[in-house]
């Protein structure tokens, strides 16, 4: 999965952690391709939901500064998504990395990201270069 310009929202810190996003996103799943052993893709996976959620604090802090009136909703969107990461966890926890979770968690974030990126990322960038 690769970064594309016309995911941008215009707002430089948020892009430039989206276009990280994507790019661990990318490198977990060239490990799990590739074969790498269990420990690296999980490693990988483990910095990946630490970025998120570090993400998130930074879209969350923009979206109080600025008073954004879809904060509520946007918030609730990222918290799904936490949770989503946790289950991920959980069953990495009683069945370890299997082509299946992988699987799952490529199709969840790859869906999930663009349709955030896309709607809802969009729409605080606009918001944001436009107050």
């Amino acid at each position: 999965m690769q970064w594309i310009e016309r995911l941008e929202t215009g707002f430089a810190d948020i892009d430039s952690q989206h276009r990280e996003l994507f790019n661990k996103f990318g490198a977990f799943l060239d490990a799990h391709e590739k074969g790498e052993r269990k420990e690296v893709v999980f490693e990988l996976f483990t910095y990946l939901k630490r970025y998120v959620q570090e993400h998130f604090q930074t879209e969350e802090k923009y979206m109080k500064e600025y008073h954004y009136p879809k904060m509520a909703e946007h918030v609730e969107e990222h918290h799904k998504l936490i949770a989503t990461v946790k289950d991920f966890e959980l069953r990495y926890s009683e069945e370890g990395f299997s082509d299946s979770l992988t699987e799952d968690i490529r199709k969840v974030l790859t869906d999930w990201l663009l349709d955030h990126i896309v709607k809802t990322d969009m729409e605080l960038g606009f918001y944001l270069k436009s107050d």
